[in-house]
Order: structure tokens, then sequence, then C-alpha cells
């Protein structure tokens, strides 16, 4: 909330989102839309396959770009 709230543009955060934790599916811990909770924070959300690398590239561009934390 707090980076969202300061506007923190230069902030990019890259999360794997796998639904697999140690423990097996995240399913087992948690049903929340974490891009959902990141947005509604104030953060510029995006998603894409990690094994695509210009699509990385290209969020990584459009991230630089925003004037918000970027996920």
């Amino acid at each position: 909330d707090l980076a969202g709230h300061l506007k923190l543009a230069r902030l990019i955060v890259f999360w794997d989102d796998n639904a697999i934790s140690i423990d097996g599916p995240t399913s087992l811990s948690t049903s929340m839309d974490q891009p959902a909770r990141f947005e509604a924070a104030g953060w510029h959300v995006q998603s894409v396959d990690g094994h695509d690398t210009e699509a990385v590239a290209a969020a990584i561009e459009a991230a630089q770009q925003s004037d918000r934390p970027s996920l």
C-alpha cells in the first residue's frame, strides 16, 4: 500500500505466479487474487509468460514508463 500511495515509480517487482509453494499448491494456503490486490493498492500490474523473453523485456519497458510501482 505504501509504495502505491507514494507512487514509487522506480520500483519494479517480479513475482513468479506458478501456483506452487514449498508445501504444494498455493491453493492450500490462499485464494487471494494477488494481481488484483496490487492493482487495488495503486500498482501498475502486468502478467506475462516468464518463458517469453520478448514479453518480459516489453513488460520491463512498460514498467519503466509507468508513474507507479510495477508488478
